[in-house]
Formats: structure tokens, C-alpha cells, sequence
């Protein structure tokens, strides 16, 4: 009888190396997307020094310590006075501005009395540039920092005039999960921001939400080749902007280029893939079920993230020459199954 197991054993070795097609399946069975969708899965860092953020802020003088301001490149949609109280915002937030010196302002953005952010701005001497120490409240609680400078491109005297940002140094870290979303979608996920979209490769609208920001928000998504995807953002139903998601051909680097609606200069948003992996099981009919001895075992199942590559172990049926398994199998001779895939 012993024997007869530690036969079977080396055939079930034989079979399984037979079968390395049939475990390629089994390795991407976490969703039927195809292997370049499965490339844009995993968590991926921003590089702050290859990204760029270009922003364009308008503030116009209206009347004595009143002013009119434009952010992202739209439109004169606020107006406050300069006084440091909290006045009605865009979206449901409220806005106040200190003047704190002649050259030097700091706004607040509060939503239910909770600030989302701050800016400390201060001029130049010569008042034809801006330096704006920007936070960002997260609702996880950690704050995300970029410090601007700015170029006066029209307006003056002071604060008021156009400024076109020349340089954005993000000083936080800034996270970008991607996973699989049902059978043919992908979901984009900002831990610290809790946003997250699901996505289907349909040519629909999904809606989301943005915690803190009472707006309705929606996306759709779709194939542009094997390692570019297009997704549209719309605001309250209008058309915000367009990115172009696209994978370096290592897949290590992951490249966001935003297209805001009226803006002059696209976000570009450089991501590095977190050197990772992924752990799971899969069932198989272990040896000694043959024989009566045990029911089916799991084989592990480990997903390298990094290199594209699956190595699948049977743990339990893993013994040394004239011992036991770990399941408790009396065999003659080490048997171990593992099989290292390349993902294509």
C-alpha cells in the first residue's frame, strides 16, 4: 500500500506538470479580465518628482476687500470678503480668507464646519509671484501637502490677477489602489481620500461618491489597447474631465494624464508599482484522497505581482525521503509539486 501512494504521488506530480495551461487559468481565476487588464491590479505609489500638478488660480478685486475667486481653471464661481469669516462656498462648503499682512493671505475651506483645507499665501516682493503652502484635510485623517509657486500671468495689483503654476512639490504620500470589479470591470480606489470607483468596460456611467464633497460624481471606462484605458469623470452631470490611464510595457509604471474641461495644461500623475504580492488557495485532489487516506487538500497559491509570475506548492504533500507528510502520510520519498508560471 505504501507503495502504491507514493506511486500515485509521482503520477499526480507528472499530471500536474502535464497541466502548467490548466493552472495559468486557475492563476487568474480572481476575475476573467485578461492578463493586460490584470496588470493595472495592485497598489500603486505616487512619484511626487515625475508627476506634475499645474494649477491656475483667478482672483479678481470686486470692491474694497471683496473679491471674486476662480481655482482649477474655471470660472469667477465664489465671492468673498477678506475678513476672516466663513462664507458660502462652492458645493455645499464654506470659504473664508485672512488677510494676516500685506502680502500674505490664508483661506480656509470648511465643510460642516470641518476644514477640508488651508493655504497659506504669500507674494513676492515684487508681486509677480505666489507661494501657496497647500494642505488637504483626508477623511482617513492624514493630510496631503503640495507647495506652489506661481507666475503672474495678467492682473495686479496684490492677490488679484491669473497665476499659472510652475512648480507643485507634493510633499505627502499618495496611494492608488486598482482591483478587480466583477466579471469584466476594474475599481479605482483612493484609501485616503475614501473614494472609490467600480467600473465596468460597458460604455456606462457609474455613479460614486466623494466623502465631504456634496456633488453627484459618475465615471465610465473603456479600452483604448492592451495597456491604455480611458475614463470620463462627470460633475452633476457635466463633463469634468478625461484621463488616460496607460502601463509602462514592464508594467512597473503607471501613468494618469487628467484633461480637466477649460484647463490649459493636463495633471500628469506618475505611479509606482508596490513591489508586493498576492496570496490566495486553490483546491486540488491530494494524493492520499486517492487512497482513502483524506479528503482534498488545498495547494498554496502565490501571485507575484511584481515579476507576473504564479508558483503554486502542495505545502501538506511535502515530505522528506522515508518520512511523513505534514498531513500524515507515511510515503518513501519526497514528493513536492511546484510549478512557477509565466504570465504571457
Amino acid at each position: 500500500m505504501i507503495a502504491l501512494v507514493a506511486t500515485l504521488a509521482r503520477g499526480f506530480a507528472i499530471i500536474f506538470k502535464r497541466s502548467c495551461r490548466l493552472l495559468l487559468i486557475a492563476c487568474l481565476i480572481t476575475g476573467s479580465l485578461n492578463a493586460a487588464d490584470n496588470a493595472f491590479v495592485g497598489k500603486w505609489k505616487l512619484n511626487g518628482s515625475k508627476s506634475r500638478l499645474p494649477d491656475q488660480m483667478k482672483v479678481k478685486n470686486v470692491s474694497a476687500n471683496k473679491y471674486a475667486f476662480g481655482f482649477e481653471g474655471g470660472d469667477y464661481a465664489e465671492t468673498i470678503v477678506a475678513d476672516g469669516t466663513d462664507q458660502p462656498g462652492v458645493f455645499g462648503t464654506t470659504f473664508s480668507v485672512s488677510v494676516e499682512g500685506p502680502n500674505s493671505w490664508k483661506v480656509v475651506r470648511k465643510t460642516d464646519g470641518k476644514i477640508l483645507l488651508t493655504a497659506n499665501w504669500k507674494l513676492s516682493q515684487n508681486g509677480n509671484t505666489l507661494y501657496d503652502d497647500f494642505t488637504l484635510m483626508q477623511p482617513d485623517g492624514s493630510k496631503f501637502n503640495v507647495y506652489y509657486v506661481y507666475k503672474r500671468t495678467a492682473g495686479g495689483p496684490g492677490f488679484a490677477g491669473i497665476w499659472e503654476s510652475t512648480s507643485e512639490k507634493v510633499n505627502s504620500v499618495f496611494e492608488l489602489q486598482i482591483e478587480t470589479y466583477e466579471s469584466d470591470g476594474l475599481a479605482f480606489i483612493i484609501p485616503s481620500e475614501g473614494t472609490v470607483k467600480n467600473l465596468k468596460f460597458d460604455g456606462k456611467d457609474y455613479a460614486y461618491e466623494r466623502p465631504n464633497v456634496n456633488a453627484k460624481f459618475a465615471s465610465s471606462i473603456r479600452r483604448v489597447d492592451a495597456l491604455t484605458l480611458e475614463v470620463t469623470d462627470k460633475v452633476d452631470g457635466n463633463l469634468a474631465d478625461t484621463q488616460e490611464v496607460k502601463l509602462s510595457p514592464d508594467h512597473k509604471m503607471l501613468t494618469m494624464t487628467i484633461r480637466p474641461v477649460g484647463g490649459s495644461r493636463p495633471e500628469i500623475r506618475v505611479f509606482v508599482k508596490f513591489a508586493k504580492s498576492q496570496t490566495g488557495q486553490m483546491w486540488a485532489m491530494h494524493p492520499s484522497a486517492v487512497s482513502g487516506a483524506g479528503p482534498a487538500r488545498p495547494l498554496s497559491v502565490e501571485r507575484h505581482e511584481t515579476q507576473g509570475r504564479c508558483r503554486y506548492e502542495d505545502q501538506d504533500f511535502n515530505t522528506g525521503a522515508g518520512g511523513k507528510s505534514s498531513a500524515g502520510d507515511n510515503v518513501q520519498s519526497r514528493t513536492a509539486i511546484v510549478i512557477t508560471l509565466q504570465l504571457m
